[in-house]
């Protein structure tokens, strides 16, 4: 007579239910990376957008590199964008919008430049609380010689 666990063929219904339960904390385990990884994306792409933008400030300086040292360009973070049709005030305006823009409606940016050092300091600040280490006032410093 055979015993009763040689005639058993298949898996019980407890192999199966460990089996599924094993898969579902893999595949949550799968969901939280993936969620993970699709926030710190968003941080590297606007990080990116950052230098882009800080990089386009630096080239409207080098353009206008007399007015630059004069401190044409200079605007902290907390200032209001400037007013007026000229070139420097509209480069300015035309720039922080951008930013805001592509970066979120708090995000700003500033500039200082130093003559006797022939330096500018381009700084651009936007809210990064998103990412996984991001903080509320993400910021982003390029400092250029003209």
């Amino acid at each position: 007579m055979k015993s009763r666990l040689q005639r058993q063929k298949g898996a019980g219904l407890i192999e199966i239910l460990i089996s599924v339960v094993v898969l579902a904390v893999g595949l949550t385990g799968v969901a939280a990376m993936q969620v993970r990884s699709v926030r710190n994306n968003a941080a590297a792409l606007q990080h990116s957008i950052a230098v882009i933008q800080a990089q386009s400030m630096a080239d409207l300086l080098a353009i206008s590199r007399a007015q630059a040292l004069a401190g044409d360009f200079n605007i902290t973070l907390t200032a209001t964008n400037p007013t007026g049709q000229t070139f420097i005030p509209k480069s300015i305006t035309e720039w922080r919008t951008s930013i805001s823009s592509l970066l979120g409606a708090g995000a700003t940016g500033s500039v200082n430049c130093v003559n006797a050092s022939s330096t500018c300091t381009i700084l651009v600040q936007w809210d990064n609380s998103r990412a996984t280490e991001g903080s509320a006032a993400q910021q982003l410093q390029l400092g250029i010689r003209l």
